[in-house]
């Protein structure tokens, strides 16, 4: 069935009529695309996995993403995930990251494993990371590498700490426990602190009371975040700890 045969109300129908004369034509059709999402999710998803089976150029591309994206902030529909799956080319950096949001937005077993494949070959560490994150809520844990290796860094330590809350991975509390006990870099021992926390190792509340309670222990603030993580009701006896509970970015 060609793009010019879904749908049966008068809106899609014309947003469609008008996609296929101008596509046939061989004229630009990104203003059609990106009314679709403007669509009722059931007539849009439809229209859309039509486009998707055509030859589209970028900017093409970057408006069918955008539009998946938008609709799949309404409906999580998952027979986007193939053809946003074909948008995933590292090359097209703007057309990947709407198809990277769109699947996110999905946030389908399926939609996660279409993802898996390229976590690798992301280039910007924030998104890795996020990547990470997505696919570890769907239990792929191919991610943990990275997120244990950024978590001493600060501008990544929230969004690598985040990572490793979702993925689980068993080992995780082990090689933290390591790091804390024999790293002499306070970056590191900050960041294993706050990764015990999040990964609720409730053992080491008294630990971390401790420290957290000498204002001048590097580790302090740390200690406290972790405390909060951990739901520990004697933190808040601790003056410093109203200033940074609630998970404040902290560059210890």
């Amino acid at each position: 069935m060609g793009v010019g045969a879904i749908g049966s109300t008068g809106g899609v129908n014309e947003v469609t009529f008008r996609l296929k004369n101008k596509y046939d034509a061989g004229f630009p059709v990104v203003t059609e695309i990106s009314s679709l999402a403007d669509l009722s999710p059931t007539d849009a998803v439809s229209a859309l996995i039509e486009v998707s089976k055509r030859s589209l150029d970028h900017a093409e591309r970057h408006a069918f993403v955008m539009a998946c994206r938008k609709i799949s902030e309404k409906v999580a529909d998952g027979r986007l995930v193939t053809p946003l799956a074909r948008m995933l080319a590292p090359n097209e950096a703007d057309v990947r990251w709407g198809a990277i949001e769109a699947l996110t937005k999905i946030d389908t077993e399926d939609a996660a494993k279409a993802l898996q494949p390229h976590l690798s070959e992301e280039k910007n560490l924030t998104g890795k990371l996020k990547m990470a994150e997505f696919l570890g809520r769907h239990g792929i844990r191919d991610g943990y590498p990275y997120a244990i290796e950024h978590m001493s860094e600060p501008y990544l330590r929230e969004q690598a700490i985040s990572a490793l809350a979702a993925i689980r991975e068993p080992r995780a509390a082990g090689e933290l426990r390591k790091i804390l006990t024999t790293s002499n870099d306070v970056a590191w021992k900050s960041a294993a602190v706050r990764g015990l926390g999040r990964l609720g190792v409730a053992e080491l509340a008294p630990q971390f009371l401790e420290m957290a309670r000498n204002a001048k222990n590097p580790l302090a603030p740390s200690s406290l975040i972790a405390l909060g993580d951990l739901h520990e009701t004697k933190a808040v006896t601790i003056p410093r700890y109203v200033r940074v509970s609630h998970h404040e970015t902290l560059s210890c």
